[in-house]
Order: C-alpha cells, then sequence, then structure tokens
C-alpha cells in the first residue's frame, strides 16, 4: 500500500504486525531511495543509518541496479545483541508510491535452522550424519549459513569476512560444479 510509506505510524503499525506474524525475524525496515529510514522495527543506532555503513549502503544500491533481492552478508546488531542475515529487496517507483527498499533481518540461527531442515529433507528422512555438512556461500565469499556450526568464539570471524581458503577458491574457479 503506497499510503503508508507516507504516513510512518501506519507503517510501524504494519511492520510490526509483519514481524510477529514471521519466525525468526530481528528487524523489518523500510528505507526511502534518499537512504532515509520511513520505518523500522527496531532502534538500530547512527552506524546503522544506511548512508553511514559503507557495506549496508553498497547492499541495497546492488539490489537496486540488480533488481534482484541481495542476501547477507551476516552482520552484527549491537542494539538488538543478535546477528542477522539481511534480505534486500528495491521496489522502483510505480505510480503514486515513490522508489523504495524493504530490508528483513533474520536471525543467524534462526536460518541456519531453516537450512538443517532442508538439508535433511533433501536426504529423504535420513538424519544429517556427523561426518556431513553443508555451507551456504556467496559469490563474493561471505559464509550465510553452516552446519555443524562454529564454535561462538570464531563466529565472527567466520561470518564476518569473506572466506579465502581453497574451498571458497574451487567454488569460484567452478562455479557449475557447485
Amino acid at each position: 500500500n503506497p499510503h503508508l510509506l507516507s504516513d510512518a505510524q501506519a507503517l510501524q503499525q504494519r511492520l510490526l504486525q509483519s514481524q510477529a506474524a514471521l519466525e525468526g525475524i530481528a528487524v523489518i525496515r523500510v528505507v526511502g531511495a534518499d537512504g532515509q529510514v520511513l520505518g523500522s522495527t527496531a532502534q538500530l543506532g547512527p552506524s546503522y543509518e544506511m548512508r553511514n555503513n559503507p557495506l549496508i549502503w553498497a547492499q541495497l544500491l546492488n539490489a537496486q541496479q540488480t533488481g534482484k533481492m541481495v542476501v547477507g552478508p551476516l552482520v552484527r546488531l549491537p542494539t538488538l545483541n543478535r546477528r542477522v542475515l539481511p534480505q534486500l529487496q528495491f521496489y522502483p517507483a510505480s505510480g503514486d508510491a515513490p522508489a523504495f527498499w524493504i530490508g528483513i533481518g533474520i536471525e543467524r540461527m534462526a536460518f541456519n535452522r531453516l537450512w538443517v531442515r532442508l538439508a535433511r529433507q533433501s536426504q529423504q528422512g535420513d538424519a544429517l550424519r556427523e561426518a556431513e555438512g553443508f555451507l551456504l556461500v556467496r559469490q563474493d565469499g561471505y559464509v550465510l549459513a553452516r552446519w555443524p556450526e562454529v564454535p561462538n568464539d570464531r563466529v565472527e570471524a567466520f561470518y564476518g569476512h569473506p572466506q579465502t581458503g581453497a574451498l571458497m577458491r574451487a567454488l569460484q574457479d567452478h562455479p557449475d560444479k557447485a
């Protein structure tokens, strides 16, 4: 509804309703084309205002330029004490509605649980065996999900930076084999 974009209170209410209906959602934000936050389910502080965070701003511009949803990389939200996986979608201006982005931050552990369930389903009921694992990684090396999970003291190092090891180089060199 384009009218929500000009009614901050109604937009806020709709975002909170949406967040409550979706399991594992830490934050939902609507951002104008100029980077101004139009509505949010949480205050994240000045370092998470779009133009103040180069990584987030680059992801927003990527979503705008490609017309596709951009997922990740994982970010830590100190005000919520959580790590979330952002999913960003750009909506161009249409009729009365101005251009805007919607960003959803999925809690890292909720996202990992989803991928474990999917992996188990693909095993057709067989449990993931101890010797098995999976890694969901972006083309630029940022890890989105991993099982088994990394120890808590390695989470930031593992998810917070692009991976550059032998497996990542092999995936980048041969994307058709992934």
